[in-house]
């Protein structure tokens, strides 16, 4: 299910961090502000990987960069 944006504004800024309210609308349940926090830099992450059931991943739409991709739930 991809969300539909109508805009965004800016609520707080720096060079380490970003905050936005988002206004989207996320199928089956209407329109809603969504806050957004952005940070340059890196990110870290684990996966655990279970040799008879394998791993978990959903493949999903990501609003804020438009794009789709796999995340751990």
């Amino acid at each position: 299910m991809r969300w539909e944006t109508f805009g965004e504004t800016t609520v707080y800024d720096s060079p380490w961090m970003r905050v936005t309210l988002v206004d989207v609308d996320v199928p089956g349940h209407g329109r809603i502000d969504h806050h957004v926090l952005r940070m340059p830099g890196a990110a870290a992450g684990v996966v655990v990987h279970d040799p008879e059931r394998g791993v978990l991943l959903l493949w999903r739409h990501r609003f804020i960069t438009d794009g789709w991709g796999c995340a751990s739930p």
